[in-house]
């Protein structure tokens, strides 16, 4: 019985992780950016450059969450991709910098983002 009830427990867990793993969605704009659970990316808003230092990429998305859990949820996530925080709202990651800036539209948090070289 003990057997029977460690493999249904192993095989719940094996499962489970990789649908968590699933949830996780990337911006289209830069797919190794995060996007927030609940965050709905606005494509309209993007503007995308190359050039001889670097990218630039201006990209926005709109959510419920209030920007103290957004600023959060940035904080933890990006150090794991090699992004370092510099101050709030801004990590540089190489020859890049990411900068977050909000807004509010109606009864959301616009979420502005900006990817530029690190200069």
């Amino acid at each position: 019985m003990l057997k029977k009830l460690f493999m249904v427990s192993a095989f719940a867990v094996l499962f489970a992780v990789p649908a968590h793993a699933a949830k996780t969605a990337y911006f289209s704009a830069v797919n190794d950016l995060p996007m927030m659970q609940g965050m709905v990316e606005l494509p309209a808003d993007t503007v995308i450059f190359d050039k001889p230092a670097g990218r630039i990429v201006e990209f926005s998305a709109r959510t419920a969450e209030p920007q103290g859990a957004i600023l959060q949820f940035y904080h933890e996530s990006l150090p794991p991709l090699g992004w370092k925080p510099v101050k709030k709202g801004l990590f540089v990651r190489a020859h890049e910098k990411l900068k977050i800036d909000f807004g509010r539209q109606m009864d959301e948090t616009l979420v502005n983002f900006a990817l530029t070289p690190n200069d």
